[in-house]
């Protein structure tokens, strides 16, 4: 039987497990000497341990339809302006849907003012870059020529939609995510255009509104009324549908 060599480690610490500070390492090479052939990579008491790969934080699951939803810092006449971000899920049926926000809709102006302009492109940009297999977003913000105070703010994308009724009830049930309530929830009629569509009585930081979505197998949407009744917001929510949501 040959000799064991003075190197063989008798309790060896494991690979990548830093040594305790003071206390040395049992079956550790002597300094400066090199290990003989074949023996483990065993490191000396106080040698620097090599760093391991970083954990990447867990992804934040995105299920449903919202993704986020925060209340902006846009108070003007009107007072909150809420910024939201959809997911559409993906299946093999669609609709060849559109939606645009033309200068003018339902008698309504497209904004002008700089600070909604800007929070528009905001929210355009993040439902562009959120929006899992859409085909058009929009984000913009109306007013009403003879009241400027009553502001509406539209916020969708187009795509393909499974279950309708299921993503509209998802759509309200979310936006809880964003710190906003939304109660008095009922099925509203959506217009000739179809599909889904409900509104209800909405508040976020002490402001109220209205606020009204479809979901259809093509698009889905929200609009917000601001400074408006709940029974003129629902009329004008059908009109502008028809208005911005065209197929071909």
């Amino acid at each position: 039987m040959s000799e064991q060599s003075p190197y063989q480690p008798t309790n060896p610490t494991p690979y990548g497990q830093a040594p305790v500070p003071g206390v040395p390492v049992q079956g550790a090479y002597p300094p400066g000497a090199p290990p003989p052939p074949g023996a483990p990579p065993i490191y000396q008491a106080g040698a620097p341990v090599p760093p391991t790969a970083p954990v990447p934080p867990p992804k934040k699951s995105r299920k449903g339809l919202w993704i986020g939803l925060g209340i902006a810092a846009v108070v003007l006449v009107a007072g909150v302006v809420a910024v939201v971000a959809l997911v559409l899920p993906a299946v093999n049926e669609t609709l060849n849907s559109k939606l645009s926000t033309p200068q003018t809709v339902a008698g309504l102006t497209l904004s002008t003012q700089p600070q909604l302009q800007t929070a528009a492109e905001q929210m355009n940009a993040q439902l562009r870059r959120d929006v899992k297999n859409s085909t058009s977003s929009i984000g913009a913000f109306y007013s009403d020529p003879s009241d400027p105070t009553k502001l509406v703010m539209i916020a969708g994308a187009t795509g393909a939609v499974a279950n309708p009724s299921s993503e509209l009830d998802q759509a309200f049930a979310g936006m809880s995510t964003g710190g906003m309530t939304a109660e008095n929830v009922h099925s509203v009629d959506p217009g000739p255009l179809g599909g889904e569509a409900k509104c209800g009585d909405g508040t976020a930081s002490g402001q109220n509104f209205t606020v009204c979505a479809w979901a259809d197998r093509g698009s889905l949407a929200m609009v917000f009324f601001f400074n408006r009744d709940s029974a003129s917001s629902e009329t004008l929510f059908r009109q502008i549908r028809g208005e911005i949501l065209t197929r071909g």
